[in-house]
């Protein structure tokens, strides 16, 4: 009763306000900070890859289970045309109009755009964090992968010898799983980026990616499980395709999909992880 009390101020508190909790409540705050607490949102830990070459992933504090979304309790996005989606972690979008926190207060944000920019790696953290979270996810208890596969560089990035940052996954993921990752099985015959289609829109993008994607005849995947890799999951809609063109040649196919990260956009996330984001 004395906390309900004090409750609604100490957790909306302002920025810079100090609040000295009575010895008696310690149990009784900690045990509601944990019930708020959205993965990695109060995070205060970064990581330099570049200094842990040698050192074993699963020491990472980035990896811990506080840091990983949660997604029986987070993660509002599905995508029909997918068994399951699993990603661990949230990204914060670099135009966001409705968070209130900052890619610089968030750290796995930072070290992704660092990512992007071709600093592989970093693409140990994530795959390590997708080997993780499918580990202790339950809707992935009883699933075996047959095969690992990448969302293809466009050929024009191909051609500017960019870093093909969804492959460097994939090389890891396979190395930790054990699953043969078939590196040239999907490939794209023209350069298409979703966010160049913002004003065609979704579906035009999904229809001109559906068709300029191409599955290499080599290994069969009929009655296959694949786990499908991308670098960020923004609204599912190229792993989506990319699902649907697989099961359009083999039906049996089972195709689940995985990226380094999910936008933390309000269409992806519960009202109850979006406010977290929000508060200072």
């Amino acid at each position: 009763m004395v906390f309900k009390k004090y409750q609604k101020k100490i957790m909306n508190r302002p920025i810079g306000s100090v609040f000295v909790i009575p010895s008696f409540l310690d149990i009784t705050f900690e045990a509601i900070r944990e019930k708020i607490n959205i993965s990695e949102i109060e995070m205060k830990e970064d990581a330099n890859c570049y200094e842990c070459e040698t050192k074993n992933c699963s020491e990472c504090s980035l990896l811990k289970p506080n840091f990983l979304i949660k997604w029986e309790t987070e993660v509002a996005l599905s995508i029909p045309s997918l068994e399951q989606i699993i990603s661990p972690y949230w990204i914060i979008p670099r135009q966001s109009h409705w968070m209130k926190r900052t890619i610089s207060e968030h750290p796995i944000s930072r070290i992704f755009y660092d990512f992007k920019s071709g600093y592989k790696a970093f693409a140990r953290l994530f795959a390590n964090g997708i080997f993780k979270e499918i580990q202790d996810d339950t809707r992935f208890n009883n699933v075996r992968f047959d095969y690992i596969l990448a969302v293809p560089l466009s050929p024009e990035k191909k051609k500017n010898h960019e870093v093909d940052r969804v492959a460097e996954l994939c090389k890891i993921l396979s190395k930790e799983t054990e699953i043969p990752y078939l590196p040239n099985k999907l490939s794209l015959t023209a350069h298409i980026i979703g966010r160049e289609y913002k004003r065609e829109g979704k579906t035009t993008f999904a229809n001109d990616y559906f068709n300029n994607l191409r599955i290499a005849s080599s290994t069969p995947l009929d009655g296959k499980t694949v786990l499908v890799v991308d670098d960020v999951i923004t609204d599912g809609v190229t792993l989506g395709t990319i699902s649907k063109k697989i099961k359009d040649r083999y039906p049996t196919c089972r195709v689940f999909g995985t990226s380094a990260g999910i936008m933390a956009k309000v269409d992806n996330m519960v009202p109850n992880a979006y406010k977290k984001f929000r508060q200072k």
